[in-house]
């Protein structure tokens, strides 16, 4: 088993290829998973074992294990929001949450719980759980406002600041916030 630095280093290479930042066939030869992989081999690839196995692999960086993940869509949206919301691993946490915003729109069920994930206490699964809910939601607006009223002060906190970072767009949840001063 490689060492945890060795596995942050790849998580974070492994969402970069994600994000675009970096292409990932500086790192592998093969074709992406949905290029590669035939109908039959996709409807094998999305079984409930196959989508736990994908999400352990691209935890520790394979690109190919992630594409797979993605390609799986709503098939793997349980899966990973389960990942997202109780590992205990960091990475395997970080990348759940950024192949839901691969899947984008098929991952609309998701977004209660990305929600949730603006309060953990961890700065990164913050970060990322943000990204991915501007990025599946053409309008994360209302999703926030509501989570404003949550019972958890952190969800509340992290909707505020979420709120905040979108900025301008976000001009119809003044009111919400203003109650939610009141309401503290």
């Amino acid at each position: 088993m490689p060492n945890k630095g060795i596995k942050f280093k790849a998580t974070i290479l492994t969402v970069l290829v994600m994000f675009g930042a970096v292409n990932s066939s500086v790192f592998t030869n093969t074709k992406t998973g949905v290029q590669a992989q035939s109908n039959s081999t996709k409807v094998a690839s999305c079984l409930a074992n196959n989508i736990r196995l994908h999400m352990l692999l691209a935890s520790y960086g394979s690109s190919p294990a992630f594409n797979k993940l993605v390609a799986c869509k709503s098939q793997a949206i349980p899966y990973l929001v389960k990942e997202a919301l109780e590992s205990e691993d960091k990475n395997l946490r970080i990348i759940s949450i950024a192949a839901l915003g691969e899947v984008e729109k098929n991952a609309l069920s998701a977004l209660p719980y990305l929600t949730k994930l603006l309060g953990e206490w961890d700065y990164d699964i913050r970060a990322i759980a943000l990204y991915t809910l501007r990025k599946i939601s053409d309008n994360p607006v209302p999703f926030l406002i509501s989570s404003l009223k949550d019972k958890n002060r952190d969800v509340r906190n992290g909707s505020a600041y979420a709120l905040g970072e979108i900025g301008v767009k976000a001009e119809s949840a003044v009111p919400a916030l203003i109650a939610a001063i009141k309401d503290e």
